[in-house]
């Protein structure tokens, strides 16, 4: 990713780009050309330029659709005790502005933004040692990916794995949660142990509804529920009616971030989990995990 960042920034040409890495958007990008509520604006700068431009717009906004508000009811009051007596004219005229002022508030507030919250439910202490990996090795034919590999993860430690493509990052892990074999190797997970687990491939996806994908994995919820859940993730009323097979790819891992949701656990175990999401939810399962008292172990390319 530097690579490119230095090649985009030193190519002498235009470059339209479509990311949800923030900081590679602001080491490349002078413009940034944002879709909201189904249309297109222009802002100068990189990302974190066009995010300051557009929440003390949005704040402004807000602001005047208050005063707007204040001055409905004023003439709301106007009306209802002029609309019989002397004044009634008046209060006609009055009765036809406020209505072109409910109109324009209306215009101003568009479509509401969906925030994500994500969250995670703590449910103790797991013991001193979380996960002990000792004297891992595993080959793929002539392709050595781990030799002689041994790490400790300590209970409440936020431990990341890197390296580059290939490296053996996903293995390291599938072999930890079980769906991998290595070849030589022991793996000790601590006695009260829960965890969590993000999968970098999913094939669960299929004909459900999101709404009945949730529900029929958390039989327990209601449907007020379930629907309270997918809101959360960003999910409006019409999404949650669409089949999990036609959603993109960004939709689905906020579908299994709010399945891992209802789940309680001391450690949180993912792998690659920002791949598709969008930069809000990124910043909101960063800042979830940073605050999570239990243990989180994954994979990354995100910075």
């Amino acid at each position: 990713v530097q690579w490119l960042e230095r090649q985009l920034r030193n190519l002498q040409a235009t470059v339209l780009v479509a990311s949800h890495d923030a900081w590679f958007l602001d080491q490349v990008c002078n413009k940034i050309l944002a879709i909201d509520s189904s249309t297109l604006r222009l802002f100068p700068g990189g990302y974190h330029d066009y995010v300051r431009i557009r929440d003390t717009e949005t704040a402004d906004q807000a602001q005047h659709n208050a005063e707007l508000q204040r001055e409905i009811e004023r003439m709301r009051e106007y009306v209802e005790k002029y609309r019989y007596g002397t004044r009634a004219s008046q209060a006609a005229s009055r009765e036809k502005a406020m209505e072109r002022l409910k109109a324009q508030v209306h215009e101003e507030q568009g479509t509401p933004r969906k925030h994500v919250r994500v969250q995670f439910h703590n449910v103790g202490e797991s013991g001193e040692i979380a996960l002990r990996m000792e004297h891992i090795s595993k080959a793929y034919g002539d392709h050595i990916v781990l030799k002689n590999a041994t790490a400790t993860v300590m209970s409440r430690q936020h431990v990341a794995i890197v390296g580059r493509n290939g490296a053996g990052k996903s293995t390291l892990l599938g072999i930890a949660m079980g769906s991998v074999i290595p070849d030589h190797g022991d793996i000790y997970w601590g006695p009260s142990v829960r965890y969590s687990f993000f999968p970098q491939n999913y094939t669960l996806f299929e004909t459900e509804t999101a709404q009945q994908w949730i529900a029929a994995r958390r039989p327990q919820m209601t449907v007020s529920e379930v629907k309270a859940l997918l809101g959360k993730f960003g999910f409006l009323t019409e999404q949650m009616e669409q089949q999990t097979a036609g959603m993109s790819s960004g939709e689905k891992q906020r579908l299994l971030l709010a399945l891992l949701s209802t789940e309680t656990a001391n450690m949180i175990i993912l792998d690659e989990p920002t791949n598709f999401l969008d930069i809000e939810t990124r910043e909101s399962l960063a800042s979830t995990l940073k605050a999570f008292e239990g243990t989180v172990l994954f994979v990354s390319h995100d910075r």
